[in-house]
């Protein structure tokens, strides 16, 4: 989205009509004509980074509002929206601008995804629009784009990372500065980027707050590229601590090929003459090496990615430019397929993924609402044997029945009034929530992401007071929900939900919503760990082995406690309040690594269950901790990660909801998380699963993300165990029972043969066991530490897709 800035003009009318047409300059209003006492109001606004901001994401966006009179002005500045279910969803900020003065205000707004429009317009106390500004979205129509953020203090040698095709054209980049007077300290600032590139510039020249905020964005799914080169002590030396395994040597001058080695029969590239570090980076792969040196390699971090080059990426600014296919190569080995797929998606605007996952996560419902059944069928059954025979006979006895009419209305009246009473629990009396939060406590920041369901038993406007520490976003249907047919948005729409930011409370205000109409939101706010909350501990994962301890540093006993790693799960059952559980006795299983819900019904104990049954308490606590676990790990542990993850409930009656919702009948859930460091470490040797890059199949249906077969097929898989890595062994760990399911599952764990290809006879030899010794590889690893696999099924029972055993590799660190 760029957007540009035009000139303010002093005749109203033509400022207004060039704002509107062009979306650029200043927005006037006659003082006397709008409720001013006397002078003019001006309006302007800019957006995003350069004007570089993206729909669906939140956006930086300063507003300046100026006072031409004498008296002083309140009123609101509204930021207007159309999501992509086609509603209207105004922003809301109260402004006070002294006469002759001029108010600066500095706000995120998440943009939506219905319109390439945005409306900023400031109105005065009695809802009078004083002036408005129009914003024009600009965004590709044909290519979905990756915005590359450039933080730099020389960002026109990185020129070249600019309008490059990505993945064989599936993206196109568009890189843009960030000056450090622009460069927010909220990690929601960031949001607009998909990459951030830190080149040629001194990081301790931001403050810690906008630091913090870096890596806030990467733990999210940010992507994180660092250059280094002569200035590697500027760019990493901040966050060496946190990133790397060991201090990096002083930079020395080498002829490299930035493509690095290739792979065998490739023609090399041209050489470049610059400075280079060798960098080590924990839990970290190397993905480009030239001559056993690395010059790329990369990290996750948490759900985000930090990559590092071993080069200041201004020094190959020249190689670049000559060589487009490097940065293709470059962000498409970084980003990964998966992620470029879902990036890929966004030039259909909102995929709607995380509605319906919301929907599914928090719309388990409160079962104490459901009428007992069977109460009403007795009270029923006593009412009709009373208003049938019962007062008939009665009365016919004592020759009295003249009066059945009047003991029938009686009887009537009394059995409604029971029943109404009887459903005065089941009854709706007001705005009442659904909520399903997940609170992560890791090191000194508690982040907070709370999914809300406001609805109304009512056909009228309500409003909800939220605490104000929360970011508030909506969560909104699939674009192509309603069908390919858009409205267009013009701003004189009436708005459906308007979300008011004050200093007591934000509101969220609902007009023209049907009965029991579900609207959603996202609410966000991280605070400091003051009490040092957490699920904490120290983890070794090696040879196939988990050990060391978790401790639960809550003041609260947990339930259902696990630790999850890529591949391996460890449950721990039941904490008290500061107990310490050691990890060495407890038993770790081999888990599958894309099916969330196997996991997590077995962790809850849902999988227990031959059938549901809502009247049984234990069935709907596991299931309301299946759907939200499921969401957790479907949002925030998909994909390969070198940490390990801790989750936890607390005991049902110990699950309050939070302060701003006991106003209202609220129900749901609170999962606690910590993130945990693993070491897969033993002196240089390194453990590590060979999925951390992508596997691929020369033959068969394969799925990468969830290392599955079709079962009927052969399938041939090439894993590549990586160039930073001189491999001693390679085991492959079958997915454990207790997680194939149902006999109508998905999938089953796989069982047949495996033959693996032997480069010196050029034929397959069948594997006698799961394990590949280092005399083995010699004839089995490629000269690019490529292991091919071949898979044939013996399992007779149907088409369907099977799981592969995890292969787990072991090797010197090169």
């Amino acid at each position: 989205m760029r957007i540009g800035k035009g000139r303010g003009l002093k005749l109203a009318g033509l400022a207004l009509a060039l704002s509107f047409l062009t979306g650029t300059g200043a927005a006037y209003a006659s003082g006397e004509g709008a409720g001013l006492l006397s002078g003019v109001l001006s309006l302007d606004v800019s957006c995003g980074y350069d004007g570089n901001a993206k729909a669906g994401r939140y956006a930086p966006m300063e507003i300046s509002v100026g006072n031409g009179g004498e008296d002083e002005f309140t009123g609101v500045v509204s930021i207007v929206t159309m999501e992509a279910d086609e509603e209207i969803y105004s922003y809301e900020y109260s402004v006070t601008v002294e006469g002759n003065g001029q108010e600066e205000m500095e706000i995120y707004v998440p943009l939506g995804t219905g319109s390439d429009q945005v409306f900023v317009s400031v109105c005065n106390d009695s809802g009078q629009e004083m002036a408005e500004k129009r914003l024009k979205i600009e965004a590709s129509e044909e290519t979905a784009e990756l915005f590359v953020g450039l933080l730099s203090d020389h960002p026109e040698r990185l020129a070249y990372l600019d309008g490059v095709g990505v993945s064989f054209g599936a993206l196109r980049t568009r890189a843009f500065p960030i000056a450090t007077e622009d460069f927010p300290e909220e990690e929601r600032g960031l949001d607009t980027l998909d990459v951030l590139v830190v080149n040629d510039y001194r990081l301790r020249n931001l403050s810690e707050q906008q630091t913090r905020a870096i890596m806030d964005w990467v733990e999210a799914g940010g992507v994180m590229v660092l250059g280094t080169g002569d200035r590697v002590d500027d760019t990493l030396g901040r966050f060496a601590p946190e990133l790397l395994d060991e201090s990096y040597d002083s930079p020395q001058r080498m002829e490299i090929h930035p493509d690095g080695d290739g792979a065998m029969g490739e023609i090399p590239t041209e050489t470049v003459e610059v400075s280079c570090v060798r960098v080590s980076l924990h839990g970290g792969t190397v993905l480009t090496a030239d001559q056993g040196f690395p010059l790329l390699s990369v990290a996750m971090k948490e759900q985000g990615i930090v990559a590092v080059t071993a080069y200041d990426l201004g020094d190959i600014e020249a190689y670049g430019r000559a060589n487009s296919s490097f940065v293709d190569e470059m962000f498409t080995d970084i980003l990964g397929e998966e992620r470029i797929s879902q990036l890929s998606a966004y030039i259909y605007g909102n995929t709607g993924e995380e509605y319906w996952a919301v929907q599914n996560a928090i719309n388990t419902g409160n079962v104490e609402k459901l009428p007992n059944v069977g109460l009403y069928m007795l009270v029923t059954a006593v009412y009709i044997g009373l208003a049938g025979p019962g007062i008939y006979l009665f009365l016919k006895k004592r020759e009295m029945r003249r009066y059945y009419g009047t003991c029938l209305t009686g009887c009537a009246v009394l059995f409604a009034v029971i029943l109404y009473a009887m459903g005065s629990k089941t009854r709706f009396h007001g705005t009442f929530i659904t909520y399903a939060t997940v609170k992560d406590a890791t090191g000194d920041a508690v982040t907070e992401t709370t999914y809300v369901n406001l609805r109304n038993p009512y056909s009228r406007p309500y409003r909800v007071e939220v605490d104000p520490a929360y970011a508030v976003a909506p969560v909104t249907r699939n674009m192509y929900y309603y069908g390919e047919n858009r409205k267009r948005f013009t701003g004189a729409e009436e708005n459906q939900v308007s979300v008011r930011y004050g200093q007591e409370s934000t509101s969220v205000a609902v007009q023209d919503a049907a009965a029991f109409d579900s609207k959603y939101f996202r609410l966000t706010r991280q605070e400091e760990n003051i009490s040092e909350e957490g699920l904490t501990g120290y983890l070794r994962y090696y040879d196939g082995q988990v050990s060391g301890s978790v401790t639960n540093q809550y003041d609260s006993d947990l339930e259902d406690v696990a630790v999850i790693l890529y591949g391996r799960l460890v449950p721990v059952g039941d904490m008290k309040a500061g107990e310490t559980v050691e990890l060495d006795s407890l038993e770790s299983l081999s888990a599958p690594v894309n099916d969330p819900y196997s996991v997590a019904s077995f962790l809850t104990g849902l999988s227990e269950y031959e059938q549901a049954d809502i009247n049984d308490a234990g069935y709907m606590r596991a299931l309301e901790r299946t759907n939200l676990l499921v969401f957790y790990m479907q949002n925030s542990l998909q994909g390969y990660r070198s940490e390990a993850r801790a989750v936890a409930f607390r005991p049902s009656g110990d699950d309050e909801p939070q302060e701003w919702m006991k106003r209202y009948d609220s129900f749901g859930l609170t999962m606690l998380t910590s993130s945990i460091e693993v070491d897969s470490s033993q002196d240089r040797m390194r453990y590590r699963s060979a999925l951390l890059k992508r596997a691929s199949a020369i033959q068969g249906s394969y799925d990468p993300t969830s290392n599955m077969i079709y079962s009927q097929e052969p399938a041939t898989v090439v894993y590549s165990l990586g160039g930073d890595l001189d491999v001693s062994r390679v085991e492959f760990c079958s997915v454990d029972p207790v997680f194939a399911g149902e006999e109508d599952s998905s999938w089953k764990i796989f069982a047949g043969d495996m033959y693996v290809y032997n480069h010196v006879t050029g034929k397959f030899d069948r594997m006698e066991d799961m394990v590949l010794e280092e005399g083995d590889l010699i004839y089995y690893l490629s000269p690019e530490n490529e292991l091919t696999v071949r898979f044939v099924s013996t399992d007779d029972s149907g088409y369907g897709w099977a799981v592969l055993p995890m292969p787990m590799v072991t090797g010197r660190e090169i």
